[in-house]
């Protein structure tokens, strides 16, 4: 069967920067972001100090509010699973619901009034974190019991509805009190502790995000002002940037790292292309509007951001191109008789084809030739190419494929 692609190059954008829009406001600027989850780009939910339950299920382009029910309470965390499915937590206990949020059910009771931390690898598999312990359910967090789970080797954080845990597929990380981080590599059977060496220690507002076994970013204990990166799995962590206290947030993606400042200074969020080496402004608020919280959908490429004003704010990571690749020296034609897409560029290092769900679908490093893309088991859709040279600039098109 004939295929036909069609590129679109978004070299016309090039001239802005990526940037964080604002794509949501509460009814009253008293209304303060306190838990946020987006399971991709098209699902995000987030719980006020009004206990309101905002979600969208088409990337932001309209929302939905849902009261306060029966069971009203002030949340401290939130994960979403799929549009109908989610936890949130308060105090000590956590609450599930499967009708998109008109109900909650009590799954979890914990016993100390640190709320619980939950974090799922599927509709079934998951770990939630309470009072220094990690319990796992099988059964879509229903029950839960330490039972089917090795404890790390020093007691886990506890901490204000998130940050003390980060997990993809079975990598898991958590913050040891005191210690430094703890790493599973098969969700939670086996434990080791790195070094953690140029860490001072974990403490109930720190936060941890990792993009894989080796790369992650830190926020530290108390008043610690220094934001932490690691590129050996935490056995070692080199301070990077400082603001006027202990931070809100931070979130690693790819190559890319962000963090919040402290609550003294809170209203920009901060950003490095670089691994830490260097930070900049990525985008500053007026007044005593401030930013709370980071999150990224965990399949995709938006990141979210909630202030302290009942605002949202959202990134597309793959939206525009770097304005200063040369655009000339791009040549990138289908070859619908192979299925085959060719690049035609100067120092290129690899190539990663998304579909519009922020999903990588194809990979490859191009430093050996031909620089093709074999796009013929593609189904018929938009997708994003995202062209990396050698030095690390970036360019990106559209690719439409009809069948």
């Amino acid at each position: 069967m004939k295929l036909i692609y069609t590129l679109l190059f978004l070299c016309a954008l090039s001239a802005s920067a990526q940037s964080w829009e604002l794509n949501y406001s509460t009814e009253t600027t008293s209304e303060e972001v306190k838990a946020l989850s987006a399971p991709n780009d098209k699902i995000c939910w987030f719980v006020t100090n009004f206990d309101n339950l905002y979600k969208t299920s088409d990337g932001g382009n309209n929302w939905i509010k849902l009261p306060p029910g029966d069971t009203a309470f002030n949340p401290s965390g939130i994960f979403v699973i799929d549009q109908d499915t989610a936890f949130k937590s308060s105090s000590s206990s956590l609450y599930k619901t499967i009708d998109g949020g008109s109900s909650w059910t009590l799954v979890f009771t914990g016993e100390a009034s640190f709320p619980p931390v939950v974090t799922m690898k599927n509709e079934a598999e998951g770990i939630l974190v309470s009072n220094g312990f990690l319990y796992k359910t099988t059964d879509g967090g229903n029950s839960w019991s330490t039972a089917t789970i090795t404890q790390p080797p020093a007691a886990v954080l506890n901490t204000a509805g998130k940050g003390n845990i980060d997990a993809l597929g079975n990598d898991v990380w958590v913050t040891q009190e005191n210690v430094g981080i703890a790493y599973s590599p098969d969700y939670g059977k086996t434990w080791s502790t790195p070094t953690n060496s140029g860490f001072v220690s974990f403490g109930t507002n720190a936060h941890i995000s990792f993009v894989d076994p080796d790369h992650g970013i830190a926020m530290e204990a108390g008043s610690s002002p220094y934001i932490y990166v690691t590129t050996d799995g935490g056995n070692t962590w080199q301070s990077t940037d400082d603001s006027q206290g202990h931070n809100q947030d931070v979130l690693a993606y790819e190559s890319e790292l962000w963090y919040i400042p402290n609550p003294a200074d809170n209203f920009y969020i901060k950003h490095s292309s670089n691994g830490g080496s260097t930070w900049d402004k990525d985008i500053q608020l007026e007044g005593n509007h401030g930013f709370n919280l980071l999150e990224k959908g965990r399949v995709g490429v938006m990141l979210w951001a909630g202030t302290n004003q009942g605002k949202i704010y959202k990134y597309n990571t793959l939206s525009l191109s770097n304005e200063d690749f040369a655009t000339t020296s791009t040549m990138v034609y289908p070859n619908p008789a192979s299925g085959q897409l060719h690049f035609n560029i100067p120092n290129i290092k690899q190539v990663n084809l998304y579909n519009m769900l922020g999903e990588k679908v194809l990979s490859r490093n191009m430093s050996a030739q031909p620089q093709n893309l074999d796009v013929s088991s593609l189904p018929t859709g938009t997708y994003i190419t995202q062209i990396t040279t050698d030095d690390d600039r970036v360019q990106n098109t559209k690719v439409v494929v009809n069948r």
